[in-house]
């Protein structure tokens, strides 16, 4: 009797302190999750911070009109280093384009500069979009100005019809020198029924900049020119070009020939194309090259591409055992009507790993 009396007065003094433990709930009447949890002072020590942002990353494909399509290249600048030359680049190319819709970038970048930022700038100055534009970045040997690390090259979707006709895709022609390259793009395009005023973007790919000239002649725009690696490499000189059809076709596309079993130009005059960024390659066998093109059709069917309709292809190769492997495998994605398309090898990729990247033009499906 003494032992439970005690015990009641402790318990009567607890409650009156404010000491005693709370009246136990019921869970039919107070969900588990609502009673209050007290971490002890390690679950705070090791509570990990609250997650950034999520990085944003270039859309895989993006498709357009082709009849709307703009194309322009940034001026070099050797002002300061890489990330403000891409800055500085990336807020022109958004001033010339005005209103229009900037869908894809393609950068050559020069120097020790880490390529990754460029995509990191991207991201940052198109923060106000809610999709990045495609991109491919490709590390050369050299550009035709000192200090100058980035060459930037856009495509653009326009408000109004630009190319009523449709654009021409020639690739690139290579030559002994810059001048011969240039013509042999005027001879092609004459071959389609179009004229060096049609150009739209001209990119030449040397083997060395000593006495290459800052323009070649009889070229009506700007020419961007980049040394495709540190050291020569043939070709020596190499042009590719887009062009404005100057007359009505009736094919969805129309190829015209340059080697035997090449196409040298590829005349689209399909309403919608669906263009690229770069997919990379990892290794040199069979199998990765395989794994690349699968990746490569996964992003173009996401736009409602078709690789097996591909019209301009680009393979940047930093690994000469590559080559042939891109050359066996492409007729088993982008069909036996090989399109037009360069090849060539330059100086690095984003990632030091990979052997080789890509970006395509195809035919939207249902074209």
């Amino acid at each position: 009797m003494i032992f439970r009396g005690s015990l009641a007065v402790t318990i009567g003094v607890m409650v009156a302190l404010g000491l005693a433990a709370p009246a136990q709930h019921n869970d039919k009447t107070v969900p588990y999750a609502d009673m209050p949890i007290r971490p002890s002072k390690d679950d705070k020590k090791n509570t990990p911070p609250p997650p950034g942002p999520l990085s944003r990353r270039p859309r895989p494909a993006v498709s357009a009109e082709t009849s709307r399509l703009v194309f322009r290249a940034s001026p070099l600048s050797a002002k300061g280093l890489l990330s403000q030359q891409v800055r500085d680049a990336l807020h022109g190319l958004i001033h010339a384009h005005g209103t229009e819709d900037i869908l894809k970038l393609r950068a050559f970048v020069a120097g020790s500069g880490d390529m990754r930022r460029v995509q990191e700038i991207v991201a940052e100055v198109f923060a106000d979009k809610h999709d990045l534009p495609a991109l491919t970045v490709i590390q050369v040997g050299a550009l035709p100005m000192e200090r100058a690390q980035v060459a930037i090259e856009s495509t653009a979707e326009s408000k109004s019809e630009v190319n009523p006709n449709g654009v021409a895709f020639v690739s690139a022609q290579a030559a002994a020198s810059l001048d011969g390259a240039v013509a042999k793009v005027k001879m092609v395009l004459e071959a389609g029924g179009m004229h060096m005023d049609s150009l739209l973007r001209m990119t030449c790919f040397v083997s060395s900049l000593e006495e290459m000239p800052a323009q070649s002649a009889g070229v009506p725009i700007p020419v961007t020119i980049v040394q495709m690696q540190r050291e020569p490499v043939r070709p020596r000189a190499a042009c590719e070009a887009i062009a404005r059809v100057e007359q009505p076709r009736t094919e969805a596309v129309q190829y015209i020939d340059g080697v035997p079993g090449v196409p040298a130009m590829a005349v689209v005059s399909a309403r919608r194309v669906v263009m690229t960024g770069s997919q990379l390659g990892f290794g040199e066998q069979e199998p990765d090259v395989k794994l690349a093109f699968e990746h490569l059709r996964k992003d173009i069917q996401d736009a409602n591409g078709d690789l097996r309709r591909t019209v301009m292809a680009h393979y940047y190769v930093v690994s000469t055992g590559v080559s042939e492997q891109v050359r066996k495998l492409r007729s088993e994605y982008e069909g036996t009507a090989l399109p037009a398309s360069t090849m060539l090898g330059f100086e690095g990729l984003p990632s030091i790993d990979a052997a080789f990247a890509m970006d395509v033009v195809a035919l939207q499906t249902g074209q």
